[in-house]
Protein backbone atom coordinates (compact mmCIF):
# COMPACT_ATOMS: atom_id res chain seq x y z
CA UNK A 1 0.00 0.00 0.00
CA UNK A 2 2.84 2.33 0.99
CA UNK A 3 4.65 2.29 -2.31
CA UNK A 4 1.45 2.33 -4.06
CA UNK A 5 0.95 5.68 -2.52
CA UNK A 6 4.61 6.55 -3.40
CA UNK A 7 3.75 6.03 -7.05
CA UNK A 8 0.55 7.83 -7.44
CA UNK A 9 2.72 11.17 -5.42
CA UNK A 10 5.81 10.94 -8.09
CA UNK A 11 3.43 10.32 -10.92
CA UNK A 12 1.74 13.66 -9.68
CA UNK A 13 5.18 15.18 -9.35
CA UNK A 14 6.14 14.34 -12.63
CA UNK A 15 2.46 15.53 -14.50
CA UNK A 16 3.48 18.76 -12.36
CA UNK A 17 6.57 19.01 -13.48
CA UNK A 18 5.69 18.25 -17.17
CA UNK A 19 2.83 21.02 -16.97
CA UNK A 20 5.20 23.86 -15.32
CA UNK A 21 7.46 23.26 -19.12
CA UNK A 22 4.71 23.64 -21.17
CA UNK A 23 3.50 26.76 -19.35
CA UNK A 24 7.25 28.07 -19.55
CA UNK A 25 7.33 27.48 -22.89
CA UNK A 26 3.65 28.69 -23.71
CA UNK A 27 4.82 32.16 -21.95
CA UNK A 28 8.38 32.09 -23.80
CA UNK A 29 7.54 34.02 -26.51
CA UNK A 30 5.68 36.61 -24.85
CA UNK A 31 8.11 37.53 -22.56
CA UNK A 32 10.67 37.98 -24.72
CA UNK A 33 8.45 40.28 -26.56
CA UNK A 34 7.92 42.23 -23.23
CA UNK A 35 11.85 41.83 -23.15
CA UNK A 36 12.15 43.41 -26.32
CA UNK A 37 9.56 45.94 -25.69
CA UNK A 38 11.81 47.09 -22.43
CA UNK A 39 14.40 47.46 -24.36
CA UNK A 40 13.34 49.24 -27.46
CA UNK A 41 10.38 51.55 -26.35
CA UNK A 42 11.43 52.04 -22.81
CA UNK A 43 15.16 52.88 -23.52
CA UNK A 44 16.50 50.71 -20.61
CA UNK A 45 19.27 48.81 -22.41
CA UNK A 46 21.14 45.94 -21.33
CA UNK A 47 24.22 47.36 -19.45
CA UNK A 48 26.82 44.93 -21.35
CA UNK A 49 25.80 45.99 -24.55
CA UNK A 50 25.59 49.89 -24.29
CA UNK A 51 28.27 51.44 -22.14
CA UNK A 52 27.98 54.54 -20.64
CA UNK A 53 28.45 57.43 -22.38
CA UNK A 54 31.80 59.18 -23.05
CA UNK A 55 31.07 62.77 -22.95
CA UNK A 56 34.98 63.78 -22.93
CA UNK A 57 35.23 63.89 -26.55
CA UNK A 58 35.75 67.00 -29.20
CA UNK A 59 32.64 66.85 -31.01
CA UNK A 60 30.96 67.54 -27.52
CA UNK A 61 32.65 70.89 -26.61
CA UNK A 62 32.30 73.92 -28.66
CA UNK A 63 35.83 75.39 -30.23
CA UNK A 64 36.18 78.95 -29.77
CA UNK A 65 36.64 81.13 -32.31
CA UNK A 66 38.35 84.56 -31.24
CA UNK A 67 35.87 87.69 -32.33
CA UNK A 68 37.14 89.47 -35.52
CA UNK A 69 38.86 92.97 -35.25
CA UNK A 70 36.23 94.51 -37.61
CA UNK A 71 33.66 96.80 -36.11
CA UNK A 72 31.24 94.66 -34.85
CA UNK A 73 28.49 95.34 -37.05
CA UNK A 74 30.47 93.31 -39.66
CA UNK A 75 30.88 90.78 -37.42
CA UNK A 76 28.41 88.84 -39.30
CA UNK A 77 25.77 88.56 -42.24
CA UNK A 78 22.65 87.59 -42.16
CA UNK A 79 20.97 85.19 -42.24
CA UNK A 80 22.06 83.92 -39.00
CA UNK A 81 20.56 79.99 -38.23
CA UNK A 82 21.12 77.98 -35.58
CA UNK A 83 22.41 74.09 -36.94
CA UNK A 84 22.17 72.82 -33.14
CA UNK A 85 19.46 70.26 -32.21
CA UNK A 86 15.89 71.04 -29.63
CA UNK A 87 16.76 71.34 -26.33
CA UNK A 88 20.31 72.88 -27.03
CA UNK A 89 19.47 76.24 -26.22
CA UNK A 90 17.16 77.37 -28.98
CA UNK A 91 14.67 79.54 -26.73
CA UNK A 92 17.90 81.05 -25.26
CA UNK A 93 18.81 82.39 -28.82
CA UNK A 94 15.64 83.59 -29.38
CA UNK A 95 15.36 85.85 -26.56
CA UNK A 96 19.36 86.75 -27.26
CA UNK A 97 18.46 88.06 -31.12
CA UNK A 98 14.99 89.86 -30.12
CA UNK A 99 16.87 91.77 -27.96
CA UNK A 100 19.33 92.95 -29.93
CA UNK A 101 16.31 93.93 -32.36
CA UNK A 102 16.92 91.18 -34.75
CA UNK A 103 13.85 89.97 -36.66
CA UNK A 104 14.04 86.68 -34.93
CA UNK A 105 12.10 83.17 -35.31
CA UNK A 106 11.76 80.39 -33.00
CA UNK A 107 10.09 76.87 -33.99
CA UNK A 108 6.99 79.09 -35.79
CA UNK A 109 7.48 80.72 -38.83
CA UNK A 110 5.10 83.26 -40.96
CA UNK A 111 4.31 82.19 -44.18
CA UNK A 112 2.91 83.57 -47.22
CA UNK A 113 0.10 83.47 -49.07
CA UNK A 114 -0.07 81.39 -51.97
CA UNK A 115 1.88 82.24 -55.56
CA UNK A 116 2.89 85.54 -53.98
CA UNK A 117 6.45 86.86 -52.52
CA UNK A 118 5.31 90.40 -51.64
CA UNK A 119 6.59 91.99 -48.19
CA UNK A 120 3.34 92.22 -47.09
CA UNK A 121 1.84 88.79 -47.76
CA UNK A 122 2.35 87.16 -44.59
CA UNK A 123 -0.39 85.13 -43.09
CA UNK A 124 -1.61 85.83 -40.00
CA UNK A 125 -1.30 82.49 -38.39
CA UNK A 126 2.20 80.67 -38.48
CA UNK A 127 3.20 77.18 -38.92
CA UNK A 128 6.39 74.78 -38.29
CA UNK A 129 9.15 76.24 -39.69
CA UNK A 130 10.33 72.92 -40.28
CA UNK A 131 7.28 71.82 -42.14
CA UNK A 132 7.26 75.10 -44.24
CA UNK A 133 10.61 74.53 -45.41
CA UNK A 134 9.40 70.59 -46.31
CA UNK A 135 6.51 71.93 -48.00
CA UNK A 136 8.56 74.31 -50.09
CA UNK A 137 11.18 72.22 -50.28
CA UNK A 138 9.10 69.74 -52.07
CA UNK A 139 7.01 71.68 -54.04
CA UNK A 140 7.63 75.11 -55.30
CA UNK A 141 11.13 76.70 -56.60
CA UNK A 142 10.77 79.09 -54.41
CA UNK A 143 13.97 80.27 -51.87
CA UNK A 144 13.03 77.84 -48.14
CA UNK A 145 13.72 80.91 -46.39
CA UNK A 146 11.81 83.97 -48.18
CA UNK A 147 8.91 81.56 -48.64
CA UNK A 148 9.37 80.61 -44.73
CA UNK A 149 9.16 84.23 -42.70
CA UNK A 150 12.74 85.83 -44.22
CA UNK A 151 13.62 86.55 -41.04
CA UNK A 152 16.80 88.26 -40.04
CA UNK A 153 17.87 85.08 -37.56
CA UNK A 154 16.23 81.64 -37.38
CA UNK A 155 16.64 79.92 -34.00
CA UNK A 156 15.09 76.51 -34.21
CA UNK A 157 14.83 75.02 -37.83
CA UNK A 158 13.13 71.37 -37.09
CA UNK A 159 9.84 69.81 -36.71
CA UNK A 160 9.08 66.87 -35.08
CA UNK A 161 6.14 65.39 -35.42
CA UNK A 162 4.37 62.17 -35.29
CA UNK A 163 3.81 59.99 -38.14
CA UNK A 164 0.42 61.28 -39.18
CA UNK A 165 1.57 65.07 -39.06
CA UNK A 166 4.44 64.34 -41.60
CA UNK A 167 7.17 62.91 -39.13
CA UNK A 168 10.34 64.71 -38.29
CA UNK A 169 12.34 66.84 -40.74
CA UNK A 170 15.61 68.59 -39.82
CA UNK A 171 16.40 71.14 -42.48
CA UNK A 172 20.18 71.59 -40.87
CA UNK A 173 20.30 67.88 -41.65
CA UNK A 174 18.82 67.35 -44.64
CA UNK A 175 18.47 71.20 -46.45
CA UNK A 176 21.71 72.43 -45.68
CA UNK A 177 23.13 72.03 -48.96
CA UNK A 178 20.39 74.20 -50.25
CA UNK A 179 20.00 76.18 -47.86
CA UNK A 180 24.08 77.22 -48.43
CA UNK A 181 23.24 77.14 -52.03
CA UNK A 182 20.52 80.23 -51.34
CA UNK A 183 22.44 81.77 -48.54
CA UNK A 184 26.32 81.23 -49.24
CA UNK A 185 27.42 84.23 -46.27
CA UNK A 186 24.80 83.30 -43.59
CA UNK A 187 25.93 83.01 -40.44
CA UNK A 188 25.97 79.23 -38.48
CA UNK A 189 25.72 78.60 -35.10
CA UNK A 190 25.80 75.73 -32.96
CA UNK A 191 25.06 75.55 -29.41
CA UNK A 192 26.27 73.56 -26.77
CA UNK A 193 25.32 71.70 -23.55
CA UNK A 194 26.38 68.55 -22.04
CA UNK A 195 25.35 65.83 -23.45
CA UNK A 196 23.64 63.86 -20.72
CA UNK A 197 21.96 67.15 -19.32
CA UNK A 198 20.59 67.40 -23.07
CA UNK A 199 19.30 63.58 -23.31
CA UNK A 200 17.95 64.03 -20.01
CA UNK A 201 16.11 67.26 -20.86
CA UNK A 202 15.08 65.62 -24.45
CA UNK A 203 13.47 62.78 -22.06
CA UNK A 204 11.64 65.13 -19.31
CA UNK A 205 10.59 68.13 -21.60
CA UNK A 206 6.82 67.63 -22.14
CA UNK A 207 6.05 70.77 -24.01
CA UNK A 208 3.96 67.92 -26.65
CA UNK A 209 2.28 64.96 -25.86
CA UNK A 210 5.27 62.89 -25.49
CA UNK A 211 8.74 63.49 -24.59
CA UNK A 212 10.81 64.76 -27.12
CA UNK A 213 13.03 61.19 -27.04
CA UNK A 214 9.75 59.40 -28.14
CA UNK A 215 8.91 61.76 -30.99
CA UNK A 216 12.80 61.63 -32.67
CA UNK A 217 12.82 57.95 -31.38
CA UNK A 218 9.66 56.91 -34.01
CA UNK A 219 11.66 59.42 -36.19
CA UNK A 220 14.85 57.50 -35.98
CA UNK A 221 14.51 55.90 -39.57
CA UNK A 222 13.85 58.73 -41.44
CA UNK A 223 16.49 60.99 -39.57
CA UNK A 224 20.35 60.43 -41.09
CA UNK A 225 22.99 59.83 -38.57
CA UNK A 226 20.63 58.49 -35.66
CA UNK A 227 20.47 54.89 -36.25
CA UNK A 228 18.37 53.86 -32.49
CA UNK A 229 16.20 54.75 -29.52
CA UNK A 230 19.17 54.69 -26.58
CA UNK A 231 20.85 57.34 -25.08
CA UNK A 232 23.70 56.22 -26.65
CA UNK A 233 22.10 56.58 -30.18
CA UNK A 234 21.30 60.16 -29.79
CA UNK A 235 24.55 61.17 -28.24
CA UNK A 236 26.66 59.49 -31.22
CA UNK A 237 23.70 61.22 -33.26
CA UNK A 238 24.76 64.73 -31.70
CA UNK A 239 28.40 63.91 -31.98
CA UNK A 240 28.17 62.88 -35.89
CA UNK A 241 25.83 66.36 -36.70
CA UNK A 242 28.47 69.05 -34.91
CA UNK A 243 31.62 66.78 -37.10
CA UNK A 244 29.05 67.26 -40.50
CA UNK A 245 28.73 70.84 -39.29
CA UNK A 246 32.50 71.66 -39.06
CA UNK A 247 33.28 70.18 -42.20
CA UNK A 248 30.25 71.28 -44.25
CA UNK A 249 32.28 75.10 -42.91
CA UNK A 250 36.20 73.93 -43.52
CA UNK A 251 34.17 72.95 -47.40
CA UNK A 252 32.15 76.03 -47.52
CA UNK A 253 34.24 78.68 -46.12
CA UNK A 254 31.78 81.75 -46.83
CA UNK A 255 29.78 80.76 -43.73
CA UNK A 256 31.06 81.93 -40.19
CA UNK A 257 30.63 79.12 -37.91
CA UNK A 258 30.25 80.37 -33.84
CA UNK A 259 29.89 77.68 -31.12
CA UNK A 260 28.50 78.69 -27.91
CA UNK A 261 28.03 76.64 -24.64
CA UNK A 262 25.02 77.88 -23.54
CA UNK A 263 25.59 77.31 -20.17
CA UNK A 264 28.94 79.08 -19.62
CA UNK A 265 29.29 82.14 -17.56
CA UNK A 266 30.81 84.01 -20.21
CA UNK A 267 28.53 83.28 -23.06
CA UNK A 268 27.04 86.61 -23.04
CA UNK A 269 30.46 88.06 -23.42
CA UNK A 270 31.24 85.55 -25.62
CA UNK A 271 28.37 85.87 -27.97
CA UNK A 272 28.39 89.92 -27.42
CA UNK A 273 32.51 89.70 -28.95
CA UNK A 274 31.35 88.30 -32.10
CA UNK A 275 28.04 89.75 -32.93
CA UNK A 276 28.22 92.73 -31.25
CA UNK A 277 24.55 92.55 -28.80
CA UNK A 278 24.56 93.40 -25.68
CA UNK A 279 25.75 90.34 -23.67
CA UNK A 280 23.06 91.80 -21.06
CA UNK A 281 20.77 89.84 -23.77
CA UNK A 282 21.52 86.51 -22.81
CA UNK A 283 20.04 84.56 -20.54
CA UNK A 284 19.20 80.46 -19.74
CA UNK A 285 15.89 80.43 -21.33
CA UNK A 286 13.19 77.60 -21.20
CA UNK A 287 14.54 75.83 -18.42
CA UNK A 288 12.73 73.32 -16.50
CA UNK A 289 11.80 75.69 -12.93
CA UNK A 290 9.79 72.75 -12.05
CA UNK A 291 12.54 70.33 -11.89
CA UNK A 292 13.30 68.94 -8.30
CA UNK A 293 9.85 70.80 -7.00
CA UNK A 294 7.74 68.41 -4.98
CA UNK A 295 3.49 68.35 -6.35
CA UNK A 296 2.27 69.83 -3.32
CA UNK A 297 4.61 72.90 -3.26
CA UNK A 298 3.41 73.60 -6.68
CA UNK A 299 0.03 75.31 -4.57
CA UNK A 300 2.09 77.90 -3.25
CA UNK A 301 4.19 78.75 -6.50
CA UNK A 302 2.95 82.83 -7.13
CA UNK A 303 0.55 83.43 -9.86
CA UNK A 304 2.81 86.24 -11.45
CA UNK A 305 5.68 83.80 -12.11
CA UNK A 306 3.26 81.06 -13.37
CA UNK A 307 2.17 83.69 -15.97
CA UNK A 308 5.61 84.51 -17.60
CA UNK A 309 6.39 80.61 -17.97
CA UNK A 310 6.03 78.79 -20.77
CA UNK A 311 2.44 77.35 -21.78
CA UNK A 312 3.84 73.79 -21.40
CA UNK A 313 4.37 74.60 -18.14
CA UNK A 314 1.65 76.30 -17.11
CA UNK A 315 -0.11 73.55 -18.37
CA UNK A 316 1.85 71.37 -15.78
CA UNK A 317 1.31 73.14 -13.06
CA UNK A 318 -2.15 73.41 -13.48
CA UNK A 319 -2.95 69.38 -13.57
CA UNK A 320 -0.70 69.30 -10.77
CA UNK A 321 -2.62 71.96 -8.50
CA UNK A 322 -6.05 70.24 -9.51
CA UNK A 323 -4.67 66.87 -7.95
CA UNK A 324 -3.39 68.44 -5.23
CA UNK A 325 -6.70 70.19 -4.06
CA UNK A 326 -8.28 66.52 -4.68
CA UNK A 327 -5.83 65.52 -2.13
CA UNK A 328 -6.09 68.02 0.40
CA UNK A 329 -10.42 67.65 -0.19
CA UNK A 330 -10.29 63.71 0.17
CA UNK A 331 -8.10 64.67 3.33
CA UNK A 332 -10.78 66.83 5.07
CA UNK A 333 -13.50 64.37 4.11
CA UNK A 334 -11.69 61.61 5.69
CA UNK A 335 -10.97 64.38 9.12
CA UNK A 336 -14.61 65.40 8.91
CA UNK A 337 -16.10 61.69 9.60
Amino acid sequence: MLCRANNVIAASLSVLALCSLLLTLLLLPTLLRLDKYATVHLNVPPPATHPLIDDTRECFRPRPTEPSTQSNSANYSLPILNLGFPKGGSTSLEHYFKCGGLDTSHFKCRKRTPNSLGPNKWMEKGVQCGKCIRWTLHTTDEPLLERCGDYDVYTQLDVENDAKRGGCFFPQIQALDILHDENPTATFILTFRPVSKWIESLTHWEGFDTPIIERLGNCHNMLPGLDGTTPQHFADWWCGHVEYVRSFVEAHPGHKLLEVDIEANDAGEYMAGHLGIDANCWEHKNKNVLKGVADHEVLHIDEKVIANMPKWMRKDIAKKKERQRQILNNQNMQFEE
